[in-house]
């Protein structure tokens, strides 16, 4: 998914109509990206516009956040999230 200007205004929009105690509903994401990448900044814009609370840490060491998460190699990408357990 390409971010542009238009997918930016659109999700601004759309998210200025949703009523204020619906934000505390959504997750918190937790991101650990590469700090030389741009489309995880990208993507992290994506989940904010789109209602998500998101904190970000830089590493250069995805791999070890990788292991420890359990993540699949297969699956693995340049950036890797942990989403909040809600009960």
């Amino acid at each position: 998914m390409k971010l542009t200007r238009r997918a930016v205004i659109q999700s601004a929009a759309a998210a200025a109509l949703i009523p204020l105690d619906a934000w505390a509903a959504w997750p918190a994401v937790v991101v650990h990206k590469d700090p030389n990448c741009g489309c995880c900044s990208g993507w992290v814009a994506h989940l904010e516009l789109n209602g998500f609370r998101v904190q970000v840490f830089e590493t250069a060491e995805l791999n070890r956040v990788k292991t420890r998460l359990g993540v699949p190699f297969d699956l693995a990408a340049c950036h890797t999230a942990e989403v909040e357990k809600r009960d």
